[in-house]
């Protein structure tokens, strides 16, 4: 054997012992791994849609919303923010809490939300999501 056979040799058997430790790694890992209870009930949630015009929208918007996890406690509630279509009639139809908001001075989100935040109290809440009213979310999003 020459020179650069040996260099071979420590080459492939330093890369054999990282596999190796990469491979323990990933076996302890997988076997270790304890399932997480859920705490979602735990926790109250207040989900906020602003919404300004989105009645083609806003219906499968609350539909992802009907599907998060098992144990969530949330109240949802939409805020059709100076709209002039069917906003807040398919938000109702949807089941949800709909606060209607007409201040064509100040428009936008952020008044929509400011407005809406100022008529919950807080403090019955751990925390307060905002979801856009064409977004769809995933059952594990709180």
């Amino acid at each position: 054997m020459n020179a650069i056979d040996y260099i071979d040799l420590a080459l492939l058997a330093s890369l054999t012992a990282a596999v190796l430790y990469l491979c323990f790694l990933a076996f302890f890992g997988i076997i270790g791994r304890k399932k997480e209870r859920g705490v979602l009930g735990d926790y109250r949630f207040l989900i906020l849609i602003p919404a300004h015009n989105e009645e083609t929208a806003i219906a499968k918007t609350l539909e992802s919303l009907k599907c998060l996890e098992q144990g969530a406690n949330a109240e949802i509630v939409a805020v059709a923010d100076n709209c002039d279509d069917r906003t807040a009639e398919v938000a109702r139809a949807g089941g949800v809490r709909v606060l209607e908001r007409n201040d064509p001075q100040n428009r936008g989100k952020g008044f929509a939300l400011e407005w809406a935040i100022e008529r919950h109290n807080l403090d019955d809440y751990d925390a307060v999501v905002v979801v856009d009213a064409d977004t769809l979310v995933e059952e594990n999003m709180l």
